[in-house]
């Protein structure tokens, strides 16, 4: 088990995972790419930290007020249920909201979608992030998501070229398939994440596919609460990989 980094560290670390560029799950659309569930990079005219907490929270009470959260699906701070589809999302306190995107909680009726964004907050200094998008467009099934998803295309298309992605771990599993990604940002120190794709067919034709990112020094306790603390439909969700598969593919990777 990786250990977990100081505080310092963790702050260090939290600020390279929200630097990196985080793109909308829109997977409707045949154009569209899954998320990488991290966020961008500020560049020198961005204003720091200290300068745009202020404006932040304006923002998001503003987007808050703009955006009927409820109507898009949330029942309170740990339950969700999609306006759309119907499928419920249930999560512990160790995650909430994530209000870094605005709003954190949508129906797009028009491309018959549902996204629900949340962020692990056992640590504040340890971030990880998983967004939930429900549809009603199918693109094949798991084995057509798992093919597309490990194509170095694909790979190239998702990350930007500071981005050095390899496809470490996939798999087809019942009506789930997922790719487990090595994410090293060379503009960061060569600083190590970890990005999980998987897309799950539910019995009423619903297709929902997850993102999970995270840093690897808090890669596997996050990957615990995410399989264990959130739960779809009243039961824990149901990933494709145990931590065991994980752990074996990174040290085959020699990662």
């Amino acid at each position: 088990m990786r250990m977990k980094p100081s505080a310092t560290e963790g702050s260090l670390r939290w600020s390279h995972l929200i630097a990196i560029v985080g793109l909308m799950l829109c997977l409707a659309l045949p154009s569209s790419a899954m998320a990488q569930g991290l966020k961008e990079r500020p560049t020198e005219d961005t204003p720091t930290e200290e300068a745009t907490d202020e404006a932040t929270e304006e923002a998001t009470e503003e987007a808050t007020e703009e955006v009927d959260l409820d109507a898009a699906g949330l029942i309170d701070d740990n339950s969700y249920e999609s306006p759309q589809f119907g499928y419920t999302v249930e999560w512990s306190s160790n995650w909430e909201l994530d209000t870094y995107y605005e709003p954190p909680v949508i129906s797009d009726e028009e491309n018959e979608q549902d996204l629900l964004y949340l962020i692990w907050v056992d640590d504040v200094d340890t971030p990880a992030y998983v967004i939930i998008s429900g549809q009603s467009f199918n693109r094949g099934g798991p084995d057509a998501d798992v093919e597309e998803w490990t194509d170095p295309d694909f790979i190239d298309g998702q990350w930007n070229a500071n981005f050095d992605v390899e496809a470490i771990l996939d798999d087809v599993s019942g009506d789930s398939g997922a790719v487990v990604y090595s994410v090293v940002d060379t503009d960061n120190d060569d600083s190590q994440y970890y990005t999980i794709y998987q897309s799950t067919e539910l019995a009423d034709g619903t297709t929902l596919y997850l993102t999970f990112s995270a840093y690897e020094d808090w890669f596997e306790d996050a990957y615990d609460s995410w399989s264990s603390d959130v739960e779809i439909d009243g039961a824990p969700v149901d990933v494709v990989f145990d931590w065991a598969d994980i752990e074996e593919a990174i040290d085959a990777a020699g990662l």
